[in-house]
């Protein structure tokens, strides 16, 4: 059920961004002008994986174990993260207590991302890759390798994304924090 609300969340959020980002004139109440880089990494390599295999694999392969563990980690690093990341946004970087959360919530975002998005998804990616090759679905097997392709370009790119946040804060002092700056 979770999965199908991300397909749900995926379609409607693929359709804004494709329109605020090559049409952006023409539909300005959705919001801003996207850039076509965000594009290409959310809407391409994340969304069309999902949109692509969660409703043949639930068709076709409900019950296998890798497949809900992809999904389960994938969504519950997206909402730890996400959530993690907004309530950083309220927070004052110019004060030790401020500061001292920020950086907690960057370390636990590097935590969450690189254990969700690589040391859980690879080898479950490669569970499930296995399995449609022993099974001898060439079709699935096709289909999952240029979904896995895609999702872990966008995975990687955002475990780099986290790393690069938590080193960039990891040093900062009260006294060097400016206050235009939040990552």
């Amino acid at each position: 059920l979770g999965m199908l609300s991300e397909v749900g969340f995926d379609i409607y959020d693929w359709f804004k961004s494709f329109l605020l980002t090559f049409f952006p004139r023409s539909f300005p109440q959705l919001g801003p002008p996207g850039p076509v880089k965000a594009f290409v990494l959310v809407c391409i390599l994340h969304h069309s994986s999902v949109l692509g295999m969660t409703i043949p694999m639930n068709l076709s392969y409900p019950s296998m174990a890798a497949y809900h563990q992809v999904g389960f980690s994938m969504l519950v690093s997206a909402g730890i993260c996400y959530l993690a990341g907004q309530y950083k946004f309220t927070l004052d970087a110019k004060t030790e207590g401020g500061l001292a959360r920020i950086k907690k919530i960057m370390l636990v975002q590097f935590i969450v991302n690189g254990i969700t998005r690589i040391f859980l998804w690879f080898p479950a990616i490669y569970r499930t890759l296995h399995s449609f090759y022993l099974a001898g679905d060439v079709h699935f097997l096709v289909g999952g390798s240029l979904a896995a392709l895609g999702m872990s370009m966008y995975n990687v790119l955002v475990v780099l994304d986290a790393t690069q946040a938590f080193l960039k804060w990891l040093p900062r002092s009260v006294s060097n924090v400016s206050s235009n700056k939040q990552a």
